[in-house]
């Protein structure tokens, strides 16, 4: 991830230029839009979405691993949120702040925002998987499996 931050604007612009140029001749024929410059723009603006989601999706899998290796040394659920986003959001800092010494780069406030929610969306779906889990739980007891249940005759 560092990596990619320490290359100049050109060089990063290129790498996810590649990717959004392919995706534009792929989603072109849906679309009909002028000739000239505003196909650039599209480009640019695909560009710009597969830099961030690529950040997005980065900073939350970097969450999930974070708070798992927290909630392995310790079972308090405020210490692992605490601990992991902190940790992430020191991440996202030093990002943006090893891009002000890259040609071409300069660090952003919005580029943390949304390496944050990366985070968010982490600790959503972390949520989200103990809620199921303890509704799937519930429902088991509640309505146990057929022939599950001990007759007596």
């Amino acid at each position: 991830m560092y990596f990619s931050s320490l290359q100049s604007g050109a060089v990063s612009h290129q790498w996810s230029g590649k990717f959004a140029s392919a995706l534009f001749k792929a989603i072109r024929p849906a679309v009909d839009f002028a000739r000239g410059n505003k196909d650039w723009a599209l480009i640019s603006l695909l560009d710009d979405i597969v830099r961030k989601t690529a950040h997005l999706a980065v900073y939350f899998l970097v969450t999930l691993f974070v708070a798992l290796g927290v909630r392995g040394k310790t079972p308090n659920k405020v210490v692992v949120v605490a601990v992991s986003f902190s940790f992430v959001l020191g991440m996202a800092c030093l990002d943006e702040f090893i891009q002000l010494f890259s040609d071409g780069r300069h660090a952003k406030l919005p580029d943390v925002a949304v390496d944050m929610l990366g985070a968010c969306l982490a600790y959503l779906a972390m949520l989200f998987y103990c809620l199921i889990r303890k509704c799937v739980g519930f429902f088991a007891k509640a309505w146990p499996a057929r022939g599950s249940r001990d007759v007596k005759s």
